[in-house]
């Protein structure tokens, strides 16, 4: 069922288990995990602050759901790739929410805010393995003058956000498709080296690298840095705009 603690949690030693059909709400106070807790998330689990006091696995099954109002804690292993999984990160207001890098990658990735000045910033490197969702935040990628790299494997899906796509890089290594509300996304870098379709027009400054597919449906490329293509490039009645 559904539970909402206003005092918050901790989780002591042992090994704990979120039932499928729990949606549990610690998120407005924090929730501490201490030593070597296991939890095995098949809910829906929604936390503030995390403290992490000693080394924590967190396993984010099929189906489950992991929300984050405040950025969570980075000591232990936060198992995200299972396939069918959802981390989200929900803060609101003008405070910076870090995206942590997890064990191994992300499966869908959902970024939420409040409005653009609601700022989503990478901890590092990440890899996607599902779908990248903006939805009414501000994504950027650097920190601490640091330009921190995106591998997505499958959907890159901007429905009411801004990219700050600063000098990094995005990697579609995968299949899937490349959109934006707003008509045209600004990347600096882009690399293909998987299946990838423009469902939206976009302006690459830096370097576009092609090693595999990459479709237009007959979307624009607007480009002001350097085109690298050595795969294969299909125009489907789209342009590639040299400015």
């Amino acid at each position: 069922g559904t539970f909402t603690n206003n005092k918050g949690a901790k989780f002591n030693n042992g090994n704990f288990s979120i039932h499928s059909s729990a949606n549990l709400n610690f998120s407005l106070r924090s929730t501490q995990f201490k030593n070597t807790v296991k939890v095995y998330n098949y809910g829906t689990f929604t936390v503030g602050q995390v403290i992490a006091a000693g080394f924590i696995q967190f396993h984010n099954y099929a189906g489950a759901t992991l929300r984050f109002k405040i950025t969570p804690g980075t000591t232990g292993n936060w198992n995200f790739h299972y396939p069918g999984n959802t981390v989200e990160y929900i803060g609101r207001g003008t405070a910076i929410q870090y995206i942590i890098q997890p064990t191994v990658a992300y499966d869908k990735l959902v970024l939420e805010g409040s409005g653009l000045g609601t700022v989503k910033t990478l901890n590092g490197q990440i890899q996607i393995n599902n779908e990248l969702k903006i939805e009414t935040c501000t994504f950027d990628v650097r920190k601490a003058g640091v330009d921190h790299t995106v591998h997505l494997a499958g959907d890159w899906n901007n429905v009411s956000g801004r990219f700050l796509a600063r000098g990094g890089n995005v990697g579609f290594i995968g299949s899937g498709t490349i959109y934006t509300f707003s008509g045209i996304e600004s990347f600096y870098s882009m690399s293909i080296t998987g299946d990838h379709s423009l469902i939206s027009n976009v302006n690459v400054a830096g370097q576009m690298t092609v090693a595999n597919t990459l479709r237009t449906n007959g979307y624009t490329i607007h480009m002001t840095g350097n085109w690298n293509c050595g795969g294969n490039f299909v125009a489907d009645l789209g342009q590639v705009i040299f400015e």
